[in-house]
């Protein structure tokens, strides 16, 4: 894009709000798009969580259980 006309963004008029503020703004856009995109993420996540509470409980039980077969062995 050496040649290509490139259109400029000049600011029109001062904005209402304060650093702050914009940056509150745009943290809650970005927030909401991010939510937008995909909506199942905190259910997805949540679910997730549980599945790997759950393994680590059965690793435990399979644990016990193999110590339990080869005690007489070692």
């Amino acid at each position: 894009m050496a040649g290509a006309d490139v259109p400029r963004v000049a600011q029109l008029a001062p904005g209402a709000q304060g650093t702050v503020q914009y940056d509150a703004t745009v943290r809650d856009l970005v927030n909401f798009l991010v939510y937008i995109g995909e909506p199942a993420a905190q259910s997805r996540k949540r679910i997730g969580i549980v599945v790997l509470l759950v393994l680590g409980v059965l690793f435990v039980f399979a644990y016990a259980l193999k110590k339990e077969y080869w005690k007489d062995v070692h």
